[in-house]
């Protein structure tokens, strides 16, 4: 499975988790916004692929909103604090900083996809 497709279902499952609510101002999609512009974001890049497919590093968010907290680290990290806590803040940290090969291999594997489907499609 290519990495495109693996992010685009893994994004659908956080955006369907959050009930298509931009978790950052607390709206809804609505008729002004298209799904094009309703991103995953998250909170360590998605360049670090220790997180990169962890539902807790991720929230669904307006595109408008997004940037608007990916351009203030500050009011980032803050947000991520106040959603679920220092500790896991820094958990998620230091996981995202590990070795590629100590991270659970679980993470946008076939099988990982596989759950993330079923979980969109039966909450």
């Amino acid at each position: 499975m290519s990495i495109k497709t693996a992010d685009k279902i893994f994004a659908d499952a956080v955006k369907a988790r959050d009930n298509w609510i931009c978790q950052y101002c607390l709206q809804p999609i609505n008729k002004y916004t298209s799904l094009e512009f309703f991103d995953c974001s998250h909170f360590r890049k998605r360049s670090r692929y220790q997180t990169r497919w962890s539902m807790r590093n991720c929230v669904s968010a307006h595109r408008e909103c997004h940037n608007e907290y990916e351009l203030d680290p500050k009011k980032h990290t803050k947000f991520w604090v106040d959603r679920i806590g220092q500790d896991e803040v820094d958990e998620l940290i230091q996981l995202s900083n590990a070795p590629l090969p100590t991270f659970k291999s679980f993470y946008g594997s076939r099988e990982h996809l596989k759950e993330l489907r079923e979980r969109k499609y039966h909450e």
